[in-house]
């Protein structure tokens, strides 16, 4: 039969698929993709980009604070430097003639006014503003301190008029305390405060602690007088009337509870609230004595307390009495080192027994 031979030109199973048909719906579509993943892409460059500009902008800024405290640590440890020269050289160390003396004095008076001049110049973050004013003045003040010295150091050592400048050196010795007042309640404070809003207290080096002034003894004129007097060979110091100078620490009494501090025992000291020491000396001299000062210091370091007081006066061979108030509150519960030390009247040369020191506890 004829349709027996007609070809069947229907697909089979095996027959490959027709391509799917292709236009404009089919393009649109891949358009569409191809710019949501550039779309993609690019705002995670954008946001890695923020991320790393950010961190990069942290990290300069964590530099710019480490990089001033380093500053302020290297301009503190220059400061505290010429501290430790000055008062050696008022106190006589070296033996050195006057005009040396004064030659080095002027040497600290330069480096103290070119310290003034690097801090003012110290680049910093718009946060430490504040601490760094307070660095300049307590630097200032150092620095005018360091200059009044400088200015009166050579009457001061000479025959005539010694007296008014030695009572002038003394006042030049607030301009010390001053300067450590406002470093330790100013321009520290400070600085913590904004390292910690910067949440980088625990980042940055240690603020560095400093005080020019040694002790405040140096206030008193009697004993600036007896400490400069020795600043040279050729110094006009004081040796007092003919005979034998010398005092010596006869007791020291804790009042209100009238008990006596006894060297290489711990003395227990409740904290009532009017403390005070009554010191004893001894005249051991042939001469009478008047104005001698004397000195307490419980614990060490920066956070030592210091008092002063004197003695009116104290005939040959008889005894007389500091009586000297605690003015600050030490800490409680902890054995803390006392020393009393008396200063040398004029002439006086055997100290060996101008000092005893002793354990204390106070008690709350």
């Amino acid at each position: 039969m004829s349709f027996l031979d007609e070809r069947d030109d229907r697909p089979t199973r095996s027959s490959p698929r027709r391509p799917p048909p292709t236009g404009p719906s089919s393009d649109r579509q891949t358009l569409v993709v191809r710019r949501i993943v550039a779309i993609v892409i690019g705002a995670l460059l954008v946001i890695l980009a923020i991320f790393l500009i950010r961190g990069c902008l942290d990290s300069r800024e964590q530099r710019s604070y480490e990089e001033y405290v380093q500053e302020v640590s290297s301009l503190l440890a220059e400061s505290d430097q010429q501290s430790d020269g000055l008062f050696q050289l008022l106190e006589g160390s070296g033996g050195q003639s006057e005009v040396d003396v004064q030659n080095n004095v002027n040497g600290f008076r330069v480096a103290a006014e070119q310290l003034v001049d690097r801090a003012r110049d110290t680049e910093r973050p718009d946060d430490l503003d504040a601490a760094q004013e307070s660095l300049v003045e307590a630097l200032q003040f150092r620095s005018d301190g360091v200059s009044g010295i400088a200015s009166r150091l050579p009457t001061a050592l000479a025959d005539e008029g010694s007296g008014d400048a030695v009572d002038q050196i003394a006042a030049q010795m607030q301009n010390f305390l001053t300067s450590d007042v406002i470093y330790s309640q100013r321009v520290i404070p400070n600085l913590e405060g904004a390292l910690r809003r910067q949440d980088l207290r625990g980042q940055v080096g240690d603020i560095p602690e400093s005080r020019f002034l040694p002790d405040i003894d140096w206030l008193q004129p009697a004993i600036v007088a007896a400490r400069v007097g020795g600043t040279s060979g050729n110094s006009s110091q004081e040796t007092g009337a003919p005979g034998l100078h010398g005092t010596g620490l006869d007791e020291v009494t804790v009042e209100p509870a009238g008990e006596a501090l006894i060297e290489g025992a711990t003395t227990e000291i409740p904290l009532a609230d009017e403390v005070s020491f009554e010191v004893t000396i001894a005249n051991q001299g042939e001469n009478e004595e008047s104005d001698v000062p004397v000195g307490i210091t419980i614990g060490s370091g920066r956070d030592a307390i210091e008092l002063a007081g004197d003695v009116d006066s104290v005939a040959e061979g008889e005894t007389g009495t500091a009586t000297i108030p605690l003015t600050e509150t030490p800490p409680s519960g902890e054995e803390l080192e006392l020393t009393v030390t008396i200063e040398p009247v004029a002439g006086e040369e055997m100290l060996d027994n101008n000092e005893g020191t002793f354990t204390v506890s106070f008690t709350s």
